[in-house]
């Protein structure tokens, strides 16, 4: 997996979001799901930016990006930190690309800034703000979560990546090192562990 290029940072409301950018033309902005970060762009990054500007960002508290402990996490927040992204970049409109709960930020983009989209595209969406589901809720009692913990850190955290890989040989231990770079710290855990 060719990585992608080196990182920018910017602040957003006061946090700092790591994005990738390269590419002329229009601006497609990728927006990750839940558990991954810009990392699952890789390839759709690589072969866009040829014809397209392409950015690829990890939400806050997601990837290289701040994750502080003490903010709204929710779907319409990350919105409104997208749109003052866009502003900072300067960047009137995008297509814009989501997947999983990217999905539902991006519909919750397209609702409150038509105007700032060319085209919405979405992969394996969550439907809107419908999040967290009923299995990320049970994870905020302590005694779950901690079990699950324990478990992802026993290598059931590759049987899930693999459950949701279509082309499991796709499944290598460098797309696994991807997968698990942000609980390799503990910033990254107690963020997984509270949200």
């Amino acid at each position: 997996m060719k990585a992608l290029v080196d990182p920018y940072r910017c602040m957003v409301s006061g946090h700092s979001l790591t994005y990738y950018r390269e590419g002329k033309g229009e601006t497609i902005l990728f927006i990750h799901g839940i558990t991954t970060y810009s990392f699952i762009w890789t390839e759709l990054f690589n072969s866009l930016k040829s014809e397209y500007e392409v950015i690829a960002v990890d939400l806050l508290g997601c990837g290289a990006s701040d994750k502080p402990i003490d903010v709204d996490y929710s779907l319409k927040n990350q919105v409104i930190l997208l749109k003052e992204f866009l502003g900072i970049l300067s960047i009137a409109q995008v297509h814009l690309v989501g997947h999983d709960v990217g999905g539902g930020v991006a519909q919750i983009f397209a609702v409150r800034y038509p105007e700032s989209l060319i085209s919405c595209t979405l992969i394996n969406s969550v439907a809107y703000d419908f999040w967290p589901v009923q299995p990320i809720v049970a994870l905020r009692t302590p005694i779950v979560r901690q079990l699950a913990m324990a478990t992802l850190d026993l290598g059931m955290f590759k049987l899930i990546v693999q459950r949701g890989v279509f082309n499991k040989e796709r499944v290598t231990p460098e797309l696994m090192d991807y997968f698990f770079e942000p609980m390799r710290y503990q910033a990254g855990r107690v963020l997984y562990e509270t949200r």
